[in-house]
């Protein structure tokens, strides 16, 4: 793995985007949608009015796949779901707000970096972290109701990672020579988008399983002459599926840390922009595997450290602080009720919040580079709450994977 080097530790002010680029390439987009007849940069969330999903409709047009169809058993799922082909969710009002804060220069410069983990052949810029300026977008992702609809597409209640990780941007942009040469060529890139699966292929980034459980993916590009641009994984049996119906203001919702995926190159088209959220569960004696192989500072230029671990360990110690609470006040409530206290139930709460917590620093950077050892990675219980009563009570369980 990469080094802990000044630079991360810097927040790799190397690879800020040029004030030369944002001016070539991001403002005129800024332009473009501030010139639009009827655009209003100071609107405000309106549920109501942004979201174009319907409940009545939709849940069931947009059923989603599961992963015993794609013949995928994964330790670390946190339910059956696998994912959703792209969904309607946003109005184009609701699309062109997110990219009018996402196209801000403080925003762009202060949030952005150059990206390193792609073959996209252009400009490519990653940007995070920036949700606490962006009060549209933030409220577009995490309104309670906007949830909702995620939470019954997963079949269990999700929240956020952590502020950081919400409304993240993968931002691609070409030249517009480019763009016209493709377009002139369009049966040629039409071959490559469906050969476009092996090694060498051009893509926005290679195949990978994210480090936290579920990823909504939205689009907010036009993809109407977008040859490629999807998202594949791959099945428990070999097969190749395509996430491909994407349009602007579309979404699709991955249970990313349990299925091989990639976003694949787009040709005949200036740009392909997208926000992804990381998703966990919501409940604290869930499981939660989230790592951070893919995303740790020293990986991914956009995580800025100084930035990036302080809310990771805030968001782990307060998993720690719930699982506690709550298991301190179990332990009150059978004493109470005159229940012998169970020693094996015991052993095998606790050492799963050993794993977890060792699970927080494991991947960390001095420890990639032997300052530290590094332990196993371990199973996790899915849920504290089914232990009272199960095989765990009499039995300490086998964490190793």
């Amino acid at each position: 793995m990469p080094p802990l080097t000044q630079e991360v530790i810097n927040g790799n002010l190397d690879k800020i985007v040029p004030e030369n680029i944002y001016n070539d390439t991001v403002l005129p987009l800024l332009q473009e949608l501030l010139a639009k007849p009827g655009f209003d940069p100071a609107v405000k969330f309106d549920f109501d009015k942004h979201i174009i999903f319907n409940p009545a409709t939709d849940y069931e047009k947009y059923k989603p796949v599961m992963l015993p169809e794609i013949d995928i058993d994964h330790p670390d799922a946190i339910s059956d779901m696998a994912f959703t082909l792209a969904f309607p969710l946003y109005s184009e009002e609701a699309v062109d707000t997110m990219r009018y804060e996402i196209f801000q220069k403080d925003i762009f410069r202060n949030h952005s970096r150059m990206a390193n983990l792609t073959k996209f052949k252009g400009m490519d810029v990653q940007i995070a972290g920036q949700i606490g300026d962006t009060p549209f977008t933030k409220d577009a992702i995490t309104h309670p109701k906007v949830m909702e609809i995620f939470n019954k597409l997963a079949g269990l209640e999700l929240v956020y990672m952590m502020p950081y990780e919400v409304g993240s941007i993968n931002f691609g942009i070409k030249p517009v020579k480019q763009v016209e040469d493709e377009k002139n060529n369009k049966e040629y890139y039409l071959a490559q988008n469906a050969q476009a699966f092996d090694e060498n292929s051009d893509f926005v980034r290679g195949w990978h399983h994210d480090s936290n459980s579920f990823s909504l993916i939205t689009m907010l590009s036009d993809t109407k002459d977008m040859i490629g641009g999807e998202t594949a994984l791959k099945t428990g049996d070999g097969r190749i599926l395509k996430i491909n119906n994407y349009q602007k203001g579309w979404a699709s919702l991955v249970h990313a840390h349990c299925l091989n995926h990639i976003a694949l190159k787009p040709y005949c088209s200036i740009e392909r922009i997208t926000a992804v959220t990381a998703l966990r569960a919501k409940d604290p004696l869930h499981m939660d595997p989230t790592v951070l192989t893919t995303i740790k500072p020293s990986v991914l230029h956009r995580s800025l450290y100084n930035e990036y671990y302080p809310e990771w360990m805030d968001y782990r110690l307060e998993i720690m602080l719930e699982k506690l609470k709550w298991l301190r006040e179990k332990v009150q409530k059978d004493k109470k009720k005159g229940k012998d206290f169970n020693q094996i139930e015991m052993i095998n709460y606790l050492e799963d919040l050993s794993n977890y917590t060792k699970a927080t620093w494991r991947e960390f950077e001095v420890v990639d580079e032997g300052k530290y050892y590094q332990p196993e990675k371990k199973k996790f219980i899915l849920n504290w709450r089914d232990v009272e009563g199960s095989e765990m009570s009499q039995k300490i369980m086998k964490f190793d994977l």
